[in-house]
């Protein structure tokens, strides 16, 4: 039972996949807030540019180097588009760890259901196979007296008919066993040729001590599922106020820095 939830953490499939969604989410908010942060351009005509040439008539030759470069420094002092789309991620990102959450304490919730239905699937398999021994050997008996005529034939037909309820009995507790292997191998990605390896006993795993009130009052404070609906409702605002932005002024810090060099002469008479 200790062994569920790391095991659950290591190899189930399904929950991966909600960690690389998770890991999106993560993404999507730096690259939003990498919008907001200072940002430097710069562009060059020529590292440096080298001509030479000549012509005739007139002649004229040409020998020159030429070569610029420009930065754009660039900061954003208001602008509320950008501003309620860090907003609308760092809700959305939190919206998405509540989600990851939720979905991993349900594979948790499910996971411990199915271990403790294993553990009573288990015994039934067992008083079953007992049930299933005793009426073989209530059978052979009674085939053993028949022979004394010391019981009757109808006897026989009864432990016989018997036989045949405590077999199909059997039958039904280890189908049942069987998808209980299934479920719990899908959940916590063992194989469940090496669940079977282990014996499994029922265990008491712990006592619950709040009475109803304390349980409703309780859930009603921690439920993940509530903090999803009332983030919902701020990422529905979010996504108002980042609209409304767009017909808002901006304000941006720019500045320019541009540096030229030309060295020589073009097109002049020798």
């Amino acid at each position: 039972f200790d062994d569920l939830i790391d095991l659950i953490d290591q190899n189930n499939l399904e929950l991966k996949a909600e960690k690389i969604k998770l890991e999106q989410a993560q993404n999507n908010l730096s690259i939003v807030k990498s919008e907001l942060k200072p940002s430097i351009q710069l562009s060059s005509d020529g590292l440096p540019k080298y001509s030479i040439g000549e012509g005739n008539n007139p002649k004229k030759e040409t020998e020159e180097v030429k070569g610029s470069l420009s930065a754009t420094l660039s900061y954003k002092l208001y602008d509320p588009e950008k501003s309620n789309n860090v907003i609308l991620s760092e809700n959305e990102l939190s919206k998405a760890k509540l989600e990851f959450n939720i979905f991993r304490n349900e594979l948790i919730t499910r996971a411990h259901k199915v271990f403790v239905q294993l553990q009573l699937a288990f015994e039934k398999v067992e008083i079953a196979q007992e049930a299933f021994l005793l009426s073989k050997s209530s059978l052979d008996d009674a085939k053993i007296l028949n022979k004394a005529l010391l019981v009757s034939d109808v006897e026989v037909l009864e432990a016989e008919s018997q036989l045949s309820r405590d077999l199909q009995f059997l039958t039904d507790k280890r189908n049942e066993l069987e998808l209980i292997f299934n479920s719990l191998s899908e959940i916590i990605g063992v194989n469940k040729k090496d669940i079977r390896k282990f014996r499994y006993t029922n265990t008491i795993l712990g006592f619950w001590e709040m009475d109803l009130k304390e349980t409703i009052d309780y859930a009603k404070i921690k439920n993940k599922k509530l903090e999803k609906l009332n983030l919902d409702l701020k990422i529905s605002q979010n996504k108002s106020d980042k609209e409304l932005g767009k017909s808002m002024p901006k304000f941006s810090l720019i500045n320019r820095l541009s540096s030229n060099l030309n060295q020589g002469q073009s097109n002049i008479t020798p």
